[in-house]
Formats: C-alpha cells, structure tokens, sequence
C-alpha cells in the first residue's frame, strides 16, 4: 500500500508503520488497537487531525486516546530521512500566546514607568503606540489608586467611644469648613457672573446714549405742539371725526422722539446698577423696606384685633 504518512511520503510504507496492518483489521480488532495505533501514530509525527483521517474516527475520539500521554511524549517529534531533525513540535504544544488582558496590564505598566520617569503623556502615546486620551485615563487612575493607599480607611466601630467622639466631631467641622468653602466660592463665581453682564449691559447703553445724543429732529417743540393741539379731539364736535381726531393725536403722540431731538425731547436713562457693590446695596435696601412694611403691617393687624 502507499503510505500517505509524513515519514514515507509516495513511497512504500515502512515495515513498523501501524497504518500497514490497519487495513486488515476487523471493526471488533480496530476499536481494541486504535488507541495504542493512535499513540504511536503520534510518537511518530502524525497530527490528531492526521490520525483522525487515517483511522477513519472523530477528533475528540483522538484527544481521548491520547490524553493519557505525558507532556514529554507529546513534545517528542519523529526524526526522518527527509526530517533528520524531527517532525516538528506537535500542533498545540507550542508558546501560549498572552491574553489580551495580560497585554494591556503590561502597557499600563509601562505607561505608569515611563510617566513617573518624567515623560509627557504625548511623548508616552507616540512610543508606545496608544491615544494620548488612553495614557491620560491611565496616568489619572494611578495616581487616584495611589492617592486611597495614602489616606487608608478608618473604621469607626473599630475606635474607643473617646476616639468616635473626636471622629465625629472632626467629621462636623471638616464637613462645615467644606460648606463654606463651597459656599464662598459659589458666591464668587455668581459675583463674577453677575459682574460680566452688567459690563455688558453698561457697553450697551453707553452705544445707546452715543445714538440718541445726536439724534436729530425734522420740527421744532414749538410745531409739533401746534400740530398736536389741531389734531386734539376736544376740538370736534362730529362723533365721527372726533374718533378719526382721536386716533391721529394718539399716532402723533407716539412719533415725538422722531421728529424732535434729544434736547427737546429727552431719553430717560436707565436706573440699573452699574456695579455689583451697588446692585447688592439696592438688593438690601429693598429687603429692609419690605420688612418694615411685612412690620408695619402686621403691627396693624394686632392693633386691630385688639
């Protein structure tokens, strides 16, 4: 028969081969030898895929006949005339690769080193081959980790009833030092909020002032009153004509800062404050007369009831 093992290639099949006497052998015969065929099919190059083909069974079927084989016997590779120096490592028994897990723990490592060696995260990213975004995540949670290892956990129950007494009160005051500190700065940003839109709001109303100063008129005062006592509906007498009066006097009214200037017909300024200081000392001032009223009101009231 040929030999369709990698020791014989296209030739005869060599005298100790197993596969040689396979063919002869009946069903019954074949499941009692398959397993020590399978063993020495292995010892000598063949691959469980090869073995499984040759012998005409599943894979698993193979795995299970040579699970009993030690490690030393599997790593064994046959030596040939064409492969003096053996048929190679058997399939599945070479290095394991690394999970991708232990790849990652091995590059945050090397970011960590490479950071507390002084490098910036950018310079980090191009050597390793990651997002700067990437180093930064991990640079950050290194030092948080480092931070919980500095300031260890107190367990309260753990501590004296003198020792939870000064736990808790140190826990009130650093809570209330916390309070107003957040409190201060709340009301820092709010001021320079608050700052921000009345510079604003004061650059507005300078341009405004800057138009109407030279706002210009097409009449005198004196015309446009002349104009508007003619159209006063007093004056008529008809219904009719009185309301069509009415109705242009009201028009006329409207239109006098267009046809007057600014001297003879003034803009009344805005009242706003200019300042926080002062929008603080207006806010104050109205709470105080609010409260004397909400005072003088319910004075009356008792007074009243009395």
């Amino acid at each position: 028969m040929k030999c369709v093992c990698p020791m014989g290639g296209d030739r005869s099949c060599p005298s100790d081969c197993p596969l040689s006497i396979w063919a002869d052998l009946s069903p019954t015969d074949r499941k009692a030898q398959r397993k020590a065929v399978a063993e020495k099919l292995y010892k000598q190059g063949f691959t469980m895929e090869r073995i499984a083909t040759q012998l005409d069974v599943s894979f698993g079927t193979v795995q299970n006949d040579l699970s009993n084989l030690s490690e030393t016997d599997k790593s064994k590779s046959a030596k040939t005339e064409t492969n003096p120096k053996g048929a190679g490592r058997p399939k599945g028994s070479g290095k394991p690769r690394k999970s991708k897990a232990k790849q990652a723990d091995g590059q945050e490592a090397k970011i960590i080193a490479l950071a507390q060696a002084g490098h910036t995260s950018e310079e980090i990213a191009t050597e390793i081959g990651v997002s700067g975004r990437n180093v930064r995540r991990v640079i950050e949670a290194e030092r948080a980790k480092q931070e919980a290892k500095a300031e260890p956990d107190v367990d309260r129950s753990e501590l004296s009833l003198t020792a939870q007494h000064k736990f808790d009160l140190a826990v009130k005051q650093a809570t209330q030092r916390l309070t107003i500190e957040i409190e201060r700065r709340v009301r820092a940003e709010m001021r320079e909020w608050l700052q921000k839109q009345l510079d604003q709001y004061n650059e507005n109303a300078r341009h405004y002032e800057k138009v109407l100063s030279v706002r210009r008129g097409i009449m005198s005062r004196v015309d446009y009153r002349s104009i508007l006592s003619c159209l006063h509906p007093d004056r008529i007498q008809d219904e009719a004509l009185k309301k069509r009066f009415g109705h242009a006097f009201n028009l006329f009214t409207q239109l006098e800062k267009c046809v007057l200037n600014e001297r003879e017909s003034p803009t009344k300024g805005s009242d706003l404050p200019k300042t926080v200081d002062e929008l603080m000392k207006r806010k104050a001032a109205y709470q105080a007369q609010r409260k004397a009223e909400r005072t003088a009101k319910r004075s009356g009231s008792n007074g009243v009831q009395r």
